[in-house]
């Protein structure tokens, strides 16, 4: 059974009772902090931010779909580098649409159109690039990455769009395994738009086509279908405590669930504008205790502390 106290618009508290004693009654508190003015380095009409990630020293990278740059900030969102523009060669971009920037060292970017994954230091300064048609095993070649992850093992995640399945590939780029795809069965992928490792190693992928989550161990083998009828358009998911943060881009909601899929609470950070062109909310990060929400309509971030604790 779970009771929700509303204390005001950006402050939601959640109290959870009876449920099963291997979980412990838990309190569950999302607290506004501040936002994050991004307007200074969206003077161009053509800026897009459609991607986010946060490291653990609190550098924001942003991918700026529009320009095909991707731009790294200060915790106050003030420019630091920047780096890309149109193209196919090394450091430019044909329609960046992923980032996975959360420890202090790496920088993964998912170039769509180019079918690579561009990979730079913490400073933006380019390392290498996992070209799709150039990987060894050819039943691992892929195309129109949507979407990309890095576990602590150092493996490298990575959604493709052609085939509708995620790939692994270890430290040195070397394919290891690819699931999901037309032979799996039950936890055959049919729209895959991002994924998220765990602490404990599951692979966590955000289906538009089954509307649900789709949950794999780190071998690659089908779990658990998660489906989520609360969501209208599942866009983004994070793990972070223990839980799963995702994404609803048509509602412009966030929800927090359980990683075996039970709504622990969902909310709208912000009003939603009137303009339906195209989500408001676009991403969705967090590091440590706080969630950062994209807001691309009004070029900025909004900064929530997420607080969990035993009753």
């Amino acid at each position: 059974m779970k009771m929700m106290k509303k204390i005001s618009l950006a402050y939601i508290s959640i109290l959870f009772f009876n449920l099963p004693v291997h979980l412990c009654a838990q309190e569950i508190k999302v607290k506004f902090l501040y936002k994050i003015d991004l307007s200074p380095i969206a003077a161009n009409t053509a800026t897009t931010f459609s991607n986010l990630s946060v490291s653990d020293e609190n550098r924001i990278y942003l991918v700026d779909s529009g320009l095909n740059r991707i731009i790294l900030t200060d915790s106050l969102g003030r420019k630091q580098k920047e780096v890309g523009g149109f193209g196919w060669e090394l450091e430019q971009f044909d329609q960046p649409n992923a980032i996975w920037a959360e420890n202090a060292l790496d920088v993964f970017v998912a170039d769509y159109n180019n079918s690579r994954i561009q990979r730079f230091d913490r400073n933006l300064n380019f390392v290498t690039a996992l070209i799709g048609d150039e990987v060894s095993n050819a039943d691992m070649v892929f195309a129109f990455p949507v979407a990309v992850a890095w576990s602590r093992f150092g493996d490298l995640f990575i959604i493709e769009s052609e085939l509708n399945r995620v790939l692994q590939f270890d430290e040195i780029g070397e394919a290891v395994n690819a699931f999901g795809d037309f032979d799996e069965g039950a936890g055959q992928l049919i729209s895959p738009v991002d994924l998220c490792v765990s602490d404990d190693e599951k692979i966590f992928v955000a289906d538009q086509g089954r509307h649900a989550i789709m949950k794999f161990d780190y071998y690659g083998n089908f779990l658990q279908e998660l489906t989520l009828h609360s969501l209208s358009q599942l866009d983004a998911i994070i793990w972070q405590k223990k839980k799963l943060f995702l994404l609803d881009g048509q509602k412009n909601q966030v929800t927090i669930a359980s990683e075996n899929g039970d709504i622990i609470v969902d909310f709208t950070p912000v009003p939603v504008t009137e303009d339906k062109k195209s989500s408001q909310l676009t991403d969705l990060c967090m590091q440590k205790n706080h969630l950062y929400i994209l807001d691309d309509t009004r070029k900025m971030i909004h900064v929530y502390i997420v607080s969990t604790w035993r009753k």
